[in-house]
C-alpha cells in the first residue's frame, strides 16, 4: 500500500500537470462583499490620491501610444495625455488600493502585441501586478494579457436592439470568448444587469454606472451590489455609501 506521503506527492505533481497554459489559478481578483464600490474615471493627478483615500479601488482609462512606448490615461479629460507612471506616483497607498484599467485602444492587435511589456513592467515596479484587472473589448487581447498572467475583464458589447434575435446574438458572442479566451470577469454597463444575471449566472460580473449620480439612483447600484457575483461597481460619486 502507497504511503500518505507518496500519495500526496502523486496529487501534487497531477494538479499541475492538469493546469491550463495561461490559466491563473490564483484566488479570485477580487471579492470583498462589503467594499465593492469603486471610483470610475481616475484619470487626473489632481484627483487620483484624493479618491485612493477613499476607495478600495479606481478605473484609469489607458491609450497606448507606440511614440512614447508607454501608456497615458485619457477619456477626454482637460489634464487628458498623463503617463500612467506619473498618475501612479502621487498615490500615497498605491499598494493598499486595486486597479480596473480599461484599454481604449486595444482594438489594434498590434498596439496589444506592443502593450504587454510595457503595462507589465509598470505594475511590477510599482508592485500592483496582482491588484489590477486589464480591460479589453477584443478577445485577442484578453487572451494575450491572460497568457502573461494578467487578470482580464472582457468588455460586454451593449444590446443595440431589444429583440430576441440581438440577445441571443450577443448572448452567443460573450460565451464563445468565455470559451475560448476564458476572461477572468465579465464586465458591462449596469443596463445590461438583468441579462447577464439571467444569462450568465456562473460567472462574476463587474459593471460602470455612468450617469447614476443621484440620491435615488444609489437604489439601483444597491440592487447590483446585492448580487453576490457583481463583486466591482464603478461610480461617480464623491464617495462609496
Amino acid at each position: 500500500m502507497l504511503s500518505k506521503r507518496i500519495l500526496f506527492f502523486i496529487f501534487i505533481l497531477f494538479f499541475f500537470a492538469c493546469k491550463k497554459e495561461g490559466e491563473n489559478t490564483e484566488s479570485p481578483f477580487y471579492d470583498f462583499p462589503n467594499d465593492k464600490l469603486w471610483r470610475h474615471r481616475v484619470n487626473c493627478i489632481e484627483i487620483a490620491n484624493n479618491y485612493a483615500q477613499k476607495f478600495p479601488g479606481i478605473e484609469i482609462d489607458l491609450y497606448y501610444v507606440d511614440s512614447i512606448d508607454g501608456f497615458i490615461c485619457d477619456h477626454g479629460e482637460v489634464c487628458a495625455g498623463i503617463p500612467l507612471r506619473d498618475l501612479l506616483l502621487t498615490i500615497e497607498n498605491r499598494n493598499e488600493i486595486y486597479y480596473w484599467f480599461d484599454f481604449k485602444n486595444s482594438n489594434t492587435n498590434s498596439v496589444v502585441d506592443a502593450s504587454v511589456s510595457d503595462l507589465e513592467n509598470i505594475l511590477i515596479e510599482f508592485d500592483i501586478k496582482e491588484k489590477s484587472i486589464v480591460e479589453s473589448q477584443n478577445p485577442y487581447c484578453i487572451q494575450k494579457y491572460r497568457e502573461n498572467d494578467f487578470y482580464t475583464s472582457y468588455w460586454i458589447p451593449h444590446i443595440s436592439e431589444d429583440t430576441k434575435e440581438e440577445r441571443e446574438r450577443i448572448t452567443k458572442i460573450i460565451q464563445g470568448v468565455i470559451d475560448v479566451q476564458k476572461p477572468t470577469v465579465l464586465s458591462a454597463s449596469y443596463k445590461m444587469f438583468s441579462f447577464l444575471k439571467k444569462n450568465f449566472p456562473n460567472e462574476i460580473l463587474h459593471f460602470w454606472t455612468n450617469g447614476l449620480i443621484t440620491e435615488g439612483d444609489k437604489r439601483t447600484i444597491n440592487k447590483i451590489k446585492n448580487y453576490n457575483n457583481a463583486k466591482v461597481i464603478l461610480v461617480d460619486y464623491s464617495e462609496p455609501f
